[in-house]
């Protein structure tokens, strides 16, 4: 239900990183958000992730924002440990999950004016056309 929710409203963009004809990462931004990003997992450690992160927070900057915030599970070290080598930093806010069995989650945030892409400029990645 939540993503249903997410991608119907209007400033969603989703972006796809594809390997031959396969999805194998996807990234979901909207106003000022980076709402998920998922990589498969034999794509991990390619640096399929950071070419994703950087096109998706391109996405976020092109719509006006200078700040850019996620929410990211407590207890996904790896997700955290991903997102503090990209200078994201936690903001103090936490909460429950929407989806059980709640597990918590934390706030982090990026600054945009800082923000310049590591990664290759040839992306393997599309955003979904402007509807």
């Amino acid at each position: 239900m939540r993503w249903r929710t997410a991608l119907a409203a209007a400033e969603v963009r989703v972006l796809i990183a594809g390997r031959g004809d396969r999805a194998v990462g996807l990234a979901c931004v909207a106003a000022g958000w980076l709402q998920g990003l998922f990589v498969v997992p034999d794509a991990w450690g390619s640096g399929l992730a950071d070419r994703l992160h950087d096109a998706a927070l391109m996405v976020v900057q092109a719509q006006g924002c200078s700040r850019c915030r996620l929410w990211v599970l407590e207890a996904n070290h790896r997700a955290r440990r991903f997102y503090a080598r990209h200078s994201w930093l936690p903001d103090g806010r936490r909460q429950p999950a929407s989806f059980p069995p709640y597990p918590v989650e934390l706030r982090y945030a990026l600054d945009l004016d800082a923000f310049t892409p590591g990664g290759s400029t040839h992306l393997p990645v599309t955003a979904d056309p402007p509807t």
